[in-house]
């Protein structure tokens, strides 16, 4: 799926994917931004991430950003993705907490993934 947003990166062909994700608990979250993904909740602090097409080569994810009615409720909060499965465009995101542990992300709490891929191979 080729982007109408092209973006100027050091990598020929990068695409951001852009997720953001309200919580809701533990349950699937209410996806406010993302088109062509569904993102479900697995178990604390595991969201699952499914493209319903091949978005690229999967380069990576970076620069989570958390938002909050009361910021402090996420203060130290971090995501790291999973390893990306390119057979079923699936990826699994954990959110620690600043203890650290996996924590899902209660109601007013949203969070902004950014996904990287590349619709050349990765070397490219």
């Amino acid at each position: 799926m080729s982007s109408a947003y092209p973006v100027r990166a050091t990598e020929p062909e990068a695409v951001l994917r852009l997720v953001s994700i309200l919580g809701t608990g533990a349950a699937d979250p209410t996806e406010v931004l993302g088109p062509g993904v569904t993102v479900t909740w697995v178990s604390t602090g595991r969201y699952r991430f499914v493209w319903a097409e091949n978005p690229g080569t999967w380069v990576g994810m970076f620069a989570p950003g958390f938002t909050a009615t009361t910021p402090a409720d996420l203060d130290g909060f971090t995501a790291v993705a999973g390893v990306y499965s390119a057979s079923t465009f699936t990826v699994d995101v954990y959110i620690y907490s600043d203890t650290p542990a996996l924590a899902n992300l209660a109601a007013l709490n949203w969070a902004l993934l950014t996904f990287v891929f590349k619709t050349t191979s990765v070397a490219g």
